[in-house]
């Protein structure tokens, strides 16, 4: 299996150019016939997003985002991206989000993985 760390500087709050980041990179990394791509934590909204959690309109953003990254991965058939995202947790009770890593492969979402360990501090 062929693995390739992206360690790339996102840009809190780019949505849209961190996807388009992530989708170029992963292009490149199948071409060169990587199995999977790994990303960084909460690489999609950029890290760290404080405030910006707590805005409604955001985590739909990065929904929609999330539903262009599964379909763009079907046009890089058999390389899988895992990336970090906020997930809404269903739960009205504190922030109602998951920091979440999530397995994209062939036009799916193979896994969701919540971050159990959170810090304490901010």
């Amino acid at each position: 299996m062929r693995i390739t760390i992206a360690q790339l500087d996102p840009l809190v709050g780019d949505i849209d150019g961190n996807l388009e980041r992530l989708i170029e990179v992963t292009r490149r990394c199948h071409a060169q016939g990587a199995d999977l791509v790994v990303f960084t934590e909460l690489y999609l909204v950029g890290y760290p997003p404080r405030d910006l959690l707590e805005r409604r309109w955001f985590i739909d953003h990065v929904e929609r985002a999330l539903a262009e990254l599964v379909a763009a991965s079907r046009s890089f058939a058999g390389t899988g991206v895992l990336v970090g995202a906020p997930t809404r947790t269903g739960s009205r009770v504190g922030a109602g989000l998951h920091n979440s890593a999530l397995l994209v492969a062939d036009g799916e979402l193979v896994a969701v993985r919540h971050k159990s360990l959170l810090p304490t501090y901010d």
